[in-house]
């Protein structure tokens, strides 16, 4: 894409005028789909991150995967291999503990008793074979949508199934952090006046606070309807997650992942952001995370899942073919600048 000089300078200027996105109490992340990838392509993806400055990558580790015959369990070789390439580059593999299995319940949610022991087991077993490895743990992904092929669930549903995990992973590993509260971007709606859903205040009222270690939000802004699709939403959106939070006392100022925020490059689509746009807002999203106390992003996603003009595809800071992005190129020079002025 062709830019003019003005552009050059601007985007420059965003960069390295924007709050330290790596400093110390602040976590830097992307989600990655590479369990499924080759070890050479986990190797490329971990490198091509560490090079910007991503402190650690979001994996989905999948109970369909671990329980594959009911009451047999076992870790992907290459699941071993992604958690160990990134503990010798000095990353933190933050994994999502989620969805169904064809075992229980029909494939749907462990939303019965007997499914949810069976998911509490899946999570015993894994948190136990990463034990010295992994620390960080989020309870699901979009518990509220129908991700992974599952009926979209209520709140009380999810906080049974939190009430039995939270005990086994700390008992695993005491020194783990479990994020939990993973709604989707619908959990804004009621706040911001387009529908019902206020998951987000739901949960965060329930009692819940033993159960958890920090809160996470998807604050997307891609496709909400007009004028909610802008950047500005997305402040909005942290503003109202930051004051549930801090207004509850029971809560005594847990902290707040985002453990997902992206804007598409589809082109065309209405859904979809120029590359300029989305390397202005990813880079200004962090600023303004870190600016409302804010303790980890984690950008969606690393690289586009294929090449269809398709909003959901086109999330990557790398393209379908691993040619960086202009955000790609934004984070590596936020990343050189505030390097360098540390030395």
């Amino acid at each position: 894409m062709k830019s003019n000089g003005l552009n050059v300078f601007f985007f420059t200027f965003l960069v390295t005028a924007a709050i330290n996105c790596y400093a110390d109490d602040f976590l830097l992340g992307v989600n990655a789909h590479i369990l499924h990838d080759s070890e050479e392509n986990i190797t490329k993806t971990i490198n091509m991150s560490v090079d910007v400055g991503i402190q650690s990558l979001r994996l989905d580790m999948p109970w369909s995967e671990v329980e594959q015959k009911k009451g047999q369990y076992q870790i992907p070789a290459k699941w071993d291999y992604a958690v160990d390439e990134m503990i010798k580059n000095d990353m933190k593999p933050l994994v999502i503990l989620e969805y169904g299995n064809k075992n229980y319940n029909n494939g749907d949610k462990p939303t019965d008793n007997e499914s949810r022991i069976a998911f509490s087991n899946y999570v015993n077993f894994l948190t136990a074979h990463f034990k010295n490895k992994v620390d960080y743990y989020e309870v699901w992904n979009e518990w509220d949508s129908s991700l992974g092929g599952t009926s979209p669930g209520n709140n009380a549903d999810y906080q049974k199934l939190v009430r039995s995990v939270y005990p086994i992973i700390k008992k695993n590993n005491p020194n783990s952090t479990v994020i939990t509260s993973a709604f989707s971007s619908a959990a804004f709606d009621k706040h911001l006046g387009i529908g019902n859903d206020d998951s987000m205040r739901t949960y965060l009222d329930s009692g819940i606070e033993d159960y958890t270690d920090a809160f996470a939000i998807h604050p997307y802004t891609t496709y909400k309807p007009k004028p909610h699709n802008k950047y500005e939403t997305y402040v909005n959106d942290l503003k109202y997650s930051v004051s549930l939070v801090t207004q509850n006392k029971k809560l005594n100022g847990k902290p707040l992942y985002i453990t997902e925020i992206g804007w598409s490059t589809v082109a065309g689509e209405k859904d979809g952001v120029t590359p300029q746009v989305q390397c202005q807002n990813i880079i200004q999203a962090i600023r303004d995370a870190k600016a409302h106390g804010i303790k980890a992003l984690y950008i969606y996603d690393f690289k586009d899942d294929g090449i269809v003009r398709s909003t959901g595809v086109h999330f990557g800071l790398l393209n379908y073919d691993w040619s960086p992005k202009q955000s790609y190129l934004c984070l590596k020079k936020e990343f050189e600048v505030n390097r360098n002025e540390l030395k």
